[in-house]
């Protein structure tokens, strides 16, 4: 790495997307300062990247899976392997819009001693990013793709539950545990991240499944069992928003599915408290 770095290590979790990574590693050496370290995990069944970087990207810490493990069990492991104090969360296809990211990244944490987590701005593929503006606002949720996390936030949770298709579950999960240990999330204005895609690789009936068992999963596991009822609410109303929007297919597989997970993650079980719960829906409005 070049000589003027900052105590932040990048990470990025990657399944068989060599191009998209190339392009974000391609911008991350440009940053100025530069992270102390890049460490990217190549989840089990891309045979390709990992090489590739061992090669062609030597500055890069490579970790390997033999099982597939998703974004956030790559995440895991990648924070356990991490070094610096703050660590700043990538997607493949997704990098810092600004040069100076990463300086700005220490900034926001001592501007915000209280932080687990900054969230930065994410904009997609064909939006115009917002104006930078010296602004941040304590939030409930945040994106993977472009977010940091302090590492000692980090060491009082349980981290990123380990599912290869985790939407609608693994942040918000991550987002009522740092929340449970008293840790607040902003959003920051001063930090911007383009994430290069359209989402419409959403639109599969694999992410629907998933997606399904996972709005199940999630209030089986953190919600206090008098909750249970809103998690149920929030499980029909996922059901009824993928017929409204004629993605149907898939539904009947995420519910047949969901009572095996559950049992499946029966040992994560671990609720926060009611006043959590009550926070993390007031922040979401």
């Amino acid at each position: 790495m070049p000589d003027h770095t900052v105590p932040v290590s990048a990470i990025i979790p990657t399944w068989r997307r060599l191009a998209p990574l190339r392009k974000t590693l391609d911008v991350l050496r440009s940053c100025e300062p530069s992270p102390a370290e890049i460490l990217v995990h190549v989840d089990a069944g891309d045979d390709d990247t990992a090489p590739w970087l061992r090669e062609n990207a030597t500055e890069v810490q490579v970790l390997e899976s033999d099982e597939r493990r998703g974004p956030g069990g790559g995440r895991n492991r990648l924070m356990a392997a991490s070094s610096q104090p703050y660590v700043a969360s990538l997607d493949d296809d997704s990098y810092p819009l600004d040069a100076d990211y990463f300086a700005r990244v220490v900034e926001a944490f001592d501007r915000h001693p209280e932080a687990g987590m900054i969230a930065a701005v994410i904009t997609l593929r064909e939006e115009d990013p917002e104006p930078i503006r010296n602004e941040a606002e304590e939030v409930a949720l945040f994106t993977g793709c472009g977010c940091i996390y302090r590492r000692k936030a980090w060491r009082e949770v349980n981290g990123y539950i380990p599912r290869a298709v985790a939407y609608g579950l693994e942040e918000v999960d991550l987002a009522l545990q740092m929340l449970d240990e008293g840790w607040k999330i902003f959003r920051d204005h001063r930090l911007r991240v383009r994430h290069d895609t359209n989402l419409t690789h959403h639109d599969n009936p694999e992410q629907t499944a998933s997606t399904i068992v996972n709005t199940a999963v999630l209030p089986y596991i953190r919600y206090p069992k008098r909750y249970w009822f809103w998690g149920a609410a929030q499980y029909l109303n996922k059901i009824r928003w993928f017929i409204a929007a004629g993605r149907t297919e898939g539904i009947g597989r995420g519910i047949r599915n969901t009572i095996s997970k559950l049992w499946e993650y029966r040992g994560l079980r671990s609720p926060v408290d009611p006043d959590t719960l009550q926070k993390f829906r007031e922040l979401r409005g």
